[in-house]
């Protein structure tokens, strides 16, 4: 009998257990916990259900709570996992798994020191833990700690010599340094020693890609595609290196076999929509991304790709409101506040809500040029012309030849009354080749200075 036969057996067990035993919420808690293994969408779904149900007559239960953050984790609801595992730890604080689960959340969400410190409470409590040594070696490889993080998977050999594991994560340092020799080897290793394991694979596609091998890449997976039983991994991997290629034609068969299969999958969509934009068949891609947006309506990516779609066809006026119904979503998401601070700057409407938004921008995105570049525009229609003026001269600090900001400060310098100083930025931007819209632009302002 195959593994998933038995799990249909033990669950069709605990169902037995559960129907002779109805109050029995441990009994319950077991099958919701098999239940949960199955791997379907409305498997996770029901366990969950169960778990909640469970949990209002077992609130102290550090067990019940970790498998309903399991359980949420693998929906992706990983904040309310979060709770879930917070909760296990409260209740009993010896309890390793629900630790090393919210670990992994850490990482997931790119909470590196989090995810540090929670491994360090991991290890206090068992100095062994493989799990404990490679959330701590990944936390330090996310702060770029890599001698750190280097010294953490030298730890776990001495417990496990052969972990694939720690094998991993040293090709991934390798890489990281450029050493590309050596990561190749330990992908190799870990591709001839586990080839289930998907990780040796891809590495070596990256190995390949990285010294500019595309055509060695795509053969190592279409050797691989012929073989493996579970195509998905490695057929997603072949459009991604078509992708990255510029073969899109290719990359959209590879993508269109998964959809075929996976319809409602919404990586896949934006996957698809993304190849399109690429290809630029914005018809085409707009109907991927409507279609992602709609399998997830809280997820931003798919309405920002919509508005970029609609800005390529110069239907710039039908990005207004989607700028707006992202920020209803993400009240802070920088795209759409700078965008709409921009578009508001530029048609004068509420000025003083266009500077609200591109301050709020620039606290998201300090270093973001763009996003000076708006609140600076936003300050010259405000008349705000120091505060322009600082901005655009130390946005050519960084880049002198840049024509639409020595613009923007020749207008701030004439909003101020300095037009000789105004009259010298147009020159200069003159001698930067700017662009046909960008002259006409410059010599309308000239005439006005005289």
């Amino acid at each position: 009998m195959n593994l998933q036969g038995r799990r249909a057996e033990a669950v069709a067990l605990a169902n037995k257990v559960v129907e002779e035993n109805k109050d029995d919420a441990e009994a319950q808690a077991i099958r919701a916990s098999l239940r949960m293994r199955g791997g379907s969408k409305a498997d996770v779904e029901t366990s969950i259900r169960e778990f909640q149900s469970i949990i209002t007559r077992m609130p102290d239960n550090p067990v019940v709570r970790f498998n309903l953050g399991e359980a949420l984790m693998s929906k992706g609801e990983l904040d309310q996992a979060r709770v879930q595992f917070d909760e296990a730890i409260k209740l009993r604080s010896s309890y390793l798994p629900p630790r090393l689960a919210l670990s992994r959340i850490h990482l997931l969400k790119g909470e590196f020191p989090k995810a540090k410190q929670m491994s360090e409470e991991i290890l206090q409590q068992a100095p062994r833990s493989i799990p404990g040594h490679l959330i701590r070696a990944s936390a330090l490889m996310g702060q770029r700690d890599l001698a750190g993080a280097r010294g953490e998977i030298n730890a776990i050999f001495q417990i496990s010599p052969d972990n694939n594991d720690a094998y991993y994560l040293r090709a991934m340092i390798d890489y990281s340094e450029r050493k590309l020799g050596d990561a190749e080897e330990a992908f190799r290793k870990l591709y001839n020693s586990k080839p289930m394991d998907s990780r040796g694979l891809l590495g070596l596609v990256e190995i390949a890609m990285a010294q500019n091998r595309p055509a060695e890449a795509r053969a190592l997976l279409e050797k691989e595609l012929a073989n493996t039983k579970d195509p998905r991994v490695v057929r997603l991997a072949l459009a991604n290196v078509h992708v990255r290629s510029g073969d899109y034609p290719r990359a959209i068969q590879e993508y269109q076999v998964l959809l075929d299969k996976a319809p409602d999958s919404e990586d896949l969509n934006l996957r698809m929509g993304e190849t399109h934009l690429r290809a630029r068949k914005l018809p085409e891609a707009m109907k991927y991304f409507e279609k992602a947006s709609s399998l997830n309506p809280q997820n931003t990516l798919p309405l920002l790709k919509i508005a970029v779609i609609h800005e390529l066809s110069n239907e710039k006026s039908k990005t207004k409101p989607i700028y707006e119904k992202i920020l209803r979503i993400s009240p802070d998401n920088p795209v759409a506040l700078n965008n709409l601070a921009y578009m508001m700057a530029e048609s004068g409407v509420d000025l003083d809500q266009a500077l609200t938004y591109a301050q709020r921008a620039k606290q998201k995105l300090p270093n973001n040029p763009d996003v000076a570049d708006t609140l600076g525009w936003v300050y010259i229609k405000k008349n705000l012309s120091d505060d322009a003026i600082k901005i655009f001269r130390d946005l050519l600090q960084i880049k002198p030849d840049h024509v639409t900001w020595r613009y923007h400060l020749a207008i701030a310098l004439f909003q101020k009354g300095d037009k000789l100083q105004a009259k010298k930025e147009l020159e200069a931007a003159m001698k930067h080749s700017p662009r046909q819209d960008e002259m006409s632009k410059i010599k309308e302002l000239m005439s006005r200075i005289g």
